[in-house]
């Protein structure tokens, strides 16, 4: 009997925990979803700096004639200020901001940058979300 209430009562902690995985995944969905209508290209980085989520503008930003180009690495398109940037948000934990020099082809992009980091549950950065507003 002590068996079954203790396998009973480890299953409810499964299914609770899912629930919960769920809600997650559905806050994560409506995150993404109002990220992809904000006027402002936004970016989200991994702890090893590569860009992992752009919203549609920032896509829109990165597009060179009519061929779209995909960032995998910031090294690919980004000057060192904005990587030295996010390196100090994923050392220090806290929000940060920095002016940052894009170049496109033959374009060059001057923006504002506003990054936060994303923790995880364990207290961890694991991510940083950055909004660049550009500068006129």
């Amino acid at each position: 009997m002590v068996r079954y209430q203790m396998a009973q009562s480890a299953g409810l902690d499964i299914v609770s925990h899912l629930g919960e995985l769920y809600d997650v995944k559905e806050h994560l969905t409506r995150v993404d979803d109002l990220l992809s209508v904000i006027p402002d290209p936004i970016i989200r980085t991994d702890l090893e700096q590569n860009i992992v989520y752009s919203n549609p503008a920032f896509r829109a930003r990165l597009t060179h004639g009519d061929e779209p180009k995909e960032a995998v690495e910031l090294e690919e398109v980004l000057r060192s200020e904005l990587k030295t940037h996010l390196q100090r948000i994923i050392e220090d934990g806290g929000p940060n901001s920095c002016h940052a020099v894009i170049a496109i082809g033959d374009r060059t992009l001057a923006f504002e940058v506003r990054s936060v980091p994303e923790v995880g549950i364990e207290g961890k950065t694991k991510s940083v979300l950055s909004l660049l507003r550009e500068e006129s």
